[in-house]
């Protein structure tokens, strides 16, 4: 089993520095304010060790935020610091798009009985390379897709009806390099959700996860249609023009090591 580290891009982190009290902080003039003071919470005032008086600041225990109450000149004033919460809303049409996985593994949810369409080339008449790999000489053969699976992902893409469409992937090197994509229907229009991804011995890219709009139907019938299994595979993952926007993440890098 490949285990990948995917790595994206994440918000900045929020920093809060707090000046202890018994410390002193500088002022808008930059001096140190006076720290050897007490509070009188009595008569409201701050007396300074000169004997002099000011207005005080106390803090309310009872709330749940910062709240600082100031007597000035008679009158109460009430300014609060309120740390705000962001919540982060996660459209429905990503549920199934797990962001920390890469490629395939980025789809969590249950791809549908028609499996995944897993093309390559086998060459023949190519020797074996030390690796395990072919050396790529000879006539490149495709295999590894039935026409059985092909044709059941071409019906859903022709459909056009919500839930999981196709998901595929190919090698001609026994794996050393490999591309693939999958793309779930999440609305009536025809619109979908995909990525696809590359990948090179030990590393990969990755599209962002997002919305594009499929070809019609009228499309898929001609790939259905075409006698030779290698073209109608061609066709089929050809099933947009566009691009994923950034939907649900951003694009990524996967890497074995």
């Amino acid at each position: 089993m490949r285990t990948n580290f995917v790595q994206r891009s994440l918000a900045p982190a929020l920093l809060v520095l707090v000046c202890g009290a018994a410390l002193g902080c500088p002022g808008k003039d930059g001096e140190a304010t006076d720290t050897n003071v007490t509070t009188d919470a009595t008569v409201g005032t701050t007396t300074g060790t000169d004997g002099s008086s000011a207005p005080s600041t106390t803090i309310d225990p009872t709330t749940t935020d910062a709240t600082a109450t100031t007597t000035e000149g008679g009158q109460l004033t009430t300014t609060e610091d309120t740390l705000g919460t962001t919540t982060m809303e996660i459209d429905s049409r990503c549920e199934c798009v797990e962001t920390w996985s890469f490629g395939s593994d980025s789809y969590s949810c249950a791809k549908g009985s028609c499996g995944v369409l897993n093309g390559r080339c086998e060459h023949q008449g190519g020797g074996d390379t030390d690796t395990g790999g072919d050396t790529g000489d000879g006539e490149c053969v495709f295999t590894g897709v039935t026409e059985e699976k092909l044709n059941c992902a071409l019906d859903r893409l022709i459909a056009g009806e919500v839930g999981f469409g196709a998901e595929w992937s190919y090698t001609s090197d026994s794996g050393f390099s490999s591309s693939g994509g999958w793309v779930t229907i999440v609305g009536d229009d025809r619109t979908a959700v995909m990525r696809r991804w590359w990948w090179l011995d030990l590393g990969g890219e990755e599209t962002s996860a997002g919305l594009v709009r499929l070809k019609d139907a009228a499309y898929f019938e001609g790939c259905k249609a075409e006698p030779d299994l290698e073209a109608r595979f061609d066709c089929l993952v050809g099933w947009t023009d566009d691009e994923p926007d950034a939907l649900c993440d951003e694009e990524g890098s996967g890497s074995d090591i």
